[in-house]
């Protein structure tokens, strides 16, 4: 075991129960209870029923509830008529402690818990850490959750919580008094109201409840355009390439761009996964593939990706540890024998800039990771690697796995060049079509106007359902007045249409169910 963090009374051990690098990492609270600490078992069971959720999820569940903890063993209940109100009294003034401190401007921290302010979002989400596992809680109760480790959790608490054993139980019986929110307290009651007064009347047909769903417009082409000549230049009198351009980021964006990936998809890339064509050496062949269980070749043997990097002393980039490494991972849809797809170029001018890009990036790369290897982190395949330093722990991490966290920033200082060089304002947002998935969007529609039939739409963006491309092709108010437009003026003046439909009714029909 090794101490991760520690806070008041308790603190947040990185358990390995096997003692592999490969086996799942438990943070474990322990309480300091008696003459000796014991685990808390709770939060142990509850890791285990979300298993799934990543270490970091896990640390700041556990600091949330070690945090609780503290308060309860710090601080007394106010005395109330109502068991309800008392819940919600004791949860509002352990919010108030994480939001304000509990230093006082002026005397002695009465409750030695000498706590600081945190800022908003930090109290949110130990609010909606410790509401999670109340409610989890409040599960085992009624029996849809197992907990057989913990079972008092099942009886009903109400006095001041001294112990583990009863804070758990305080926080399983709030959960219930509480009407299913451990901080339904601190919403509106008025706003509660409305909105269940409007979802009964929807529900009985008296008023459209309507979709409410934001569109998110595709990246306007001038836009792309200019990102592309400008966005990525760090020097522009550099002769080296790497050094006057952020190659890294740009090759990112011209398989956004150019093939319509997700955002976290090229931090998944394997040096192997890209590679040529022998019938055609202009073709530049990307492929996508599960990051667990497709198969690679290791030696004479093939292998799991997990399973190779299990050799290496690390995990999967959507099940990793740490934010430098993670990178979500969207359900595609795969080729059920190799769990692998093409990730296919629209623009072949696109394609050939990757293309030539990738070769060079080849003994850049091989550079970096023997930096890397030099101060003893040894290999990892990832395609796309770092060239920068960690600025708060002052370590270098050139030759590192890409960073979903790094492209992000490359991404705003490319919109901030593009600004400069052509002195604009670029507003950001989903809503104006300049964030990374605005690129998705925009290839999507590309397809869209080129008259790719579903099917084909489905497949080039790796949709494992056909209706899932219909918010990335949903035409924008332009567009339809465009065509209503073109509609009108191919109208008589007595609604007739000047011109006929190319196809029959059956041919319409047929063409549809083709689709």
């Amino acid at each position: 075991m090794r101490v991760e963090q520690a806070c008041g009374k308790f603190h947040v051990v990185a358990l390995h129960p096997t003692g592999r690098k490969s086996a799942s990492v438990v943070p474990v609270l322990w309480l300091s209870e008696g003459k000796r600490p014991h685990v808390f078992i709770p939060l142990v069971d509850y890791f285990a029923s979300y298993d799934f959720r990543s270490l970091e999820w896990k640390r700041k569940a556990a600091r949330a509830v070690g945090l609780f903890y503290d308060f309860c063993r710090a601080n007394n209940v106010e005395n109330s008529s109502g068991l309800r109100n008392r819940y919600a009294v004791y949860s509002r003034a352990f919010l108030e402690a994480v939001q304000y401190g509990t230093i006082p401007l002026q005397g002695a921290d009465s409750s030695e818990l000498f706590w600081a302010p945190m800022s908003s979002s930090s109290v949110h989400s130990v609010a909606s850490r410790l509401d999670a596992f109340s409610s989890y809680l409040q599960q085992c109760r009624e029996g849809s959750e197992p907990c057989s480790s913990y079972s008092s959790v099942l009886k009903d608490f109400s006095g001041k919580p001294r112990n583990g054993r009863e804070v758990a139980r305080f926080l399983a019986t709030s959960r219930s008094q509480n009407c299913k929110s451990f901080l339904r307290h601190l919403k509106s009651d008025t706003q509660l109201a409305e909105r269940l007064s409007r979802k009964s009347r929807v529900s009985e047909r008296f008023e459209n409840g309507g979709g409410g769903t934001k569109a998110i417009k595709r990246m306007p082409t001038q836009l792309i355009e200019r990102m592309l000549s400008v966005g990525f230049t760090k020097d522009e009198t550099a002769t080296n390439l790497f050094d006057r351009e952020d190659v890294t980021a740009k090759m990112i964006f011209l398989l956004l761009a150019g093939a319509g990936l997700r955002r976290s998809e090229p931090l998944h890339l394997w040096l192997e996964d890209i590679n040529f064509d022998w019938q055609d050496q202009d073709r530049c062949l990307v492929w996508l593939s599960h990051p667990s269980l497709s198969k690679v070749q290791s030696g004479e043997n093939l292998e799991t990706r997990r399973q190779f990097l299990d050799r290496h002393g690390m995990l999967p980039r959507n099940k990793a540890e740490t934010k430098a490494l993670r990178a979500p991972w969207k359900n595609i849809d795969l080729e059920a024998d190799s769990l692998r797809t093409r990730a296919i170029f629209l623009h072949e001018s696109l394609e050939t800039l990757f293309a030539s890009y990738f070769l060079k990036y080849l003994d850049y790369r091989k550079t970096c990771i023997e930096k890397r290897r030099d101060r003893g982190e040894g290999y990892h395949p990832f395609l796309f690697v770092s060239n920068g330093e960690d600025h708060a722990r002052k370590v270098s991490c050139v030759g590192n796995p890409f960073s979903y966290k790094a492209f992000g920033d490359a991404w705003e200082r490319a919109l901030c060049r593009v600004e400069s060089h052509f002195g604009e304002h670029i507003p950001r947002g989903k809503i104006f079509g300049t964030t990374p998935h605005a690129l998705r969007h925009s290839f999507a529609m590309q397809l869209v106007e080129l008259g790719c039939p579903r099917l084909a739409i489905k497949k080039a963006m790796h949709h494992r359902h056909i209706l899932s491309q219909d918010a990335y092709t949903e035409p924008d108010w332009d567009t339809i007045s465009n065509v209503l437009n073109d509609a009108r003026r191919d109208m008589d003046s007595d609604g007739t249409y000047k011109r006929k439909s190319p196809f029959s009714a059956n041919e319409s029909m047929s063409l549809a169910w083709q689709l």
